[in-house]
């Protein structure tokens, strides 16, 4: 993974010396963040506990926030990358009585620097509109799973811990999207960029969960075209 980074450095400034086009840029915007896979859970407490998979999951909602940079490689391609700080997680459920309970909830939550490497399709006359894909990859800063299992009949169990340990430093995956630019003064663009990620590595070292991350980010900002 460290090699890949480094490989999208070369590509960073390698285009920036043939574009035909560079932009530098700020956005930030909101990340609503899922899973895909199984996560596997009864209580990280007590290991004993544990024996299926969680029947039900839910959103997390966060933030992104970062800088980007777009190099033109013809009148409608250009490639886009970008430095983010990006929230990502989900919370789960379970009420089958798999651990011998009344159910059981938490929320696991994740952030990362992602530097995500995007090549954009420009269409209409004006260019203004563009669909794009490319790849990501990101760098696990923290991960902590806060949670709750009631226990029958009358009591419960609860804990905060830090799975920073037994999470993968690395999130690799794909990307899509879609991107509006609005020209609001001489050099400067207003972007607004939704976009799809869809993990391909899994986050958990551990044997029995087989979840990657996902997640749909809507970005906002704004950037300055150096050269056209």
């Amino acid at each position: 993974m460290k090699k890949l980074f480094l490989v999208l450095l070369v590509l960073l400034f390698a285009n920036s010396i043939k574009s035909q086009a560079v932009s530098i840029g700020i956005k930030s915007g909101a990340n609503i963040s899922s899973f895909h896979g199984k996560y596997y859970f009864c209580s990280p407490v007590n290991k004993n506990d544990m024996y299926g998979y969680s029947d039900g999951w839910d959103i997390v909602l966060g933030k992104n926030f970062g800088i980007l940079f777009d190099f033109g490689l013809t009148k409608k391609l250009s490639l886009q990358t970008e430095v983010l700080y990006e929230d990502k997680g989900f919370k789960y459920f379970d009420n089958s009585n798999m651990c011998d309970d009344e159910g059981h909830n938490g929320t696991i939550k994740y952030k990362y620097i992602t530097m995500p490497l995007i090549l954009k399709y420009k269409l209409g006359k004006k260019k203004r509109f563009n669909i794009n894909t490319g790849i990501y990859l990101g760098k696990l800063l923290y991960a902590r799973e806060k949670g709750r299992q009631d226990i029958i009949p009358y009591s419960f169990e609860e804990w905060d811990i830090d799975i920073k340990s037994q999470t993968h430093d690395f999130d690799f995956g794909l990307s899509l999207g879609l991107g509006y630019e609005i020209p609001v003064y001489k050099k400067i663009d207003f972007l607004i960029e939704p976009r799809v990620n869809y993990g391909l590595t899994e986050n958990s070292k551990t044997e029995n969960n087989q979840y990657k991350n996902f997640s749909v980010s809507l970005g906002v900002g704004v950037k300055y075209n150096i050269k056209r």
